[in-house]
């Protein structure tokens, strides 16, 4: 699982934010990546943004 909070240097509480599942993508036989993980992240939050 890949997760995300909002952090601040001068506060000592973090805020959740979402995460993403790192599972097996269609077709494939191994687990996805970390890396494969946070582009699927970024991508939901820059569409939810606009």
């Amino acid at each position: 699982m890949l997760g995300a909070v909002i952090v601040h240097p001068d506060i000592k509480e973090v805020i959740p934010s979402s995460s993403e599942p790192i599972i097996k993508q269609d077709g494939e036989t191994k687990n996805d990546s970390e890396h494969n993980a946070s582009k699927r992240f970024l991508e939901k939050i820059v569409s939810t943004s606009n």
